[in-house]
């Protein structure tokens, strides 16, 4: 089935590049959580540099995010 025609229709009436965003931030947040249950680092670029952010530390970012 499509997934497309599965979505509520105030998603499908926003212009494409806010539902393009929303499907990209969807999409980094299954990784993050997905190198979090496996404890692999999760690898990113800062300050010009990759850099390997440990699992432990993705953990306690996403616990800061959780509603309250």
């Amino acid at each position: 089935m499509n997934k497309i025609s599965n979505l509520p229709p105030e998603i499908l009436n926003l212009p494409l590049e806010v539902r393009a965003e929303m499907a990209m931030r969807a999409a980094v947040e299954e990784v993050v959580e997905d190198h979090i249950r496996r404890g692999m680092p999760l690898h990113v670029w800062r300050g010009g540099k990759v850099v390997a952010i440990p699992a432990e530390e993705l953990r306690k970012e996403s616990e800061l995010d959780l509603p309250k």
